[in-house]
């Protein structure tokens, strides 16, 4: 009873799941009065662990939240380097793509917002087809939401998406943009790694002076318990034969996405000159990594002793309840011997789990960093 009462709230409806299976299995003519009561203590047990894990998770989802120092690094990083794919990045991602493919679909901006409409967008519709899972959950919702209209509204801002829940939100993750990704993944022919770009000056007087760079981007592949993909570029002036800071450099990196235009007329550089700023290039890159590894080093191991705590402290408060009932039932001279068996193979396998768990983790303190350069080029500031 005092195990029912605590659990209204959150545990309601896992309870009332709970307790049909009960109810049937109990009514049911196929159980011993014997079987009965081990029914009945099973889902005791769960009902109270159930109740005892929810209410650790909700004492502990500051510490594992709010309050993580690595969340909160992390956070700042993406924020503070633009680690993340802003709105006008997949806006230019997506619309090059239909200009070049779909030069008919291309987006037309609704007057004093940032909403556009794509008119009889059934092409997209087929393009996702063929290029998504035909199970795709999110392309399915993305159809029926659209139903049958003939114009397809949507934009980039999610601000402007919840003034007007009709508007389609293009993010990442939307089923047009996977599509497109899945597209380029399978004709890597279609993609150009060596770009000439050009950029006005105005936006960068005071930090870079105008003239010819050469560029490298690199991705770079972090394994252990903080894996990922992250992205360097550095910059070389053809002029001034010098490396652009790492600061500016990141910056770029990002103007060149959102403000550049294309530089057909680049002028051409001597072969012995562009394999020396290559290395320059990759020199910078492979210090730049090298700072960053001894920084990841130090917060991967310290994220791998927290995860340790957190599932040390977890799995001790769970064997203990197991223990707990174990010598209550040893405690009673009617407890069912099967019953005993159950809570003992419980803590067993709780004990094998917990040993499996902190192996996994003692893995992931080796960290290792690769990269591989993908795109090269020339940009001009001025």
């Amino acid at each position: 009873i005092g195990i029912f009462e605590r659990s209204i709230g959150d545990l309601e409806a896992i309870l009332g799941d709970e307790i049909k299976q009960l109810t049937r299995d109990l009514l049911s003519s196929r159980l011993t009065p014997e079987e009965q009561e081990l029914r009945i203590e099973r889902s005791a047990q769960v009902i109270e662990n159930l109740r005892a894990e929810s209410e650790e998770l909700e004492s502990r989802s500051a510490q594992l939240i709010a309050h993580d120092q690595f969340f909160q690094e992390e956070m700042e990083r993406i924020q503070n380097k633009k680690r993340f794919l802003a709105p006008e990045e997949i806006q230019v991602f997506f619309e090059e793509f239909l200009r070049t493919k779909f030069p008919r679909l291309v987006p037309q901006r609704e007057a004093g917002r940032p909403a556009y409409s794509i008119n009889a967008p059934s092409e997209l519709f087929e393009f996702c087809r063929r290029y998504l899972p035909p199970d795709d959950r999110d392309y399915l919702r993305f159809r029926t939401r659209l139903g049958s209209a003939r114009t397809l509204r949507f934009t980039y801002e999610a601000e402007c998406a919840l003034e007007e829940p009709g508007l389609e939100l293009i993010t990442m993750y939307h089923p047009l943009i996977r599509a497109v990704v899945r597209y380029y993944a399978a004709h890597l022919d279609q993609l150009n790694p060596v770009a000439g770009i050009r950029m006005d000056s105005e936006a960068w007087s005071s930090r870079l002076e105008d003239g010819l760079y050469l560029y490298l981007l690199c991705s770079v592949e972090t394994t252990g318990a903080r894996a990922g993909t992250d992205l360097q570029g550095a910059f070389f002036s053809a002029e001034r034969g010098e490396m652009v800071g790492e600061e500016i450099s990141e910056d770029l990196v990002y103007a060149m996405i959102t403000d550049g235009r294309s530089y057909p007329d680049a002028p051409s550089l001597d072969p012995d000159d562009v394999d020396r700023a290559r290395q320059a290039l990759l020199e910078e890159i492979v210090q730049r990594i090298e700072r960053l590894k001894a920084e990841l080093e130090r917060l991967n191991d310290a994220l791998v002793n927290n995860r340790l705590r957190t599932i040390e402290q977890s799995f001790r408060a769970r064997i203990q309840r197991r223990e707990e009932l174990l010598l209550r039932a040893r405690a009673r001279p009617d407890t069912q011997p099967r019953y005993i068996r159950m809570l003992e193979g419980g803590i067993r396998n709780l004990e094998e789990d917990w040993r499996r768990k902190r192996e996994d983790l003692e893995k992931q303190r080796g960290l290792n960093i690769d990269f591989q350069e993908f795109a090269a080029g020339v940009l001009r500031i001025g």
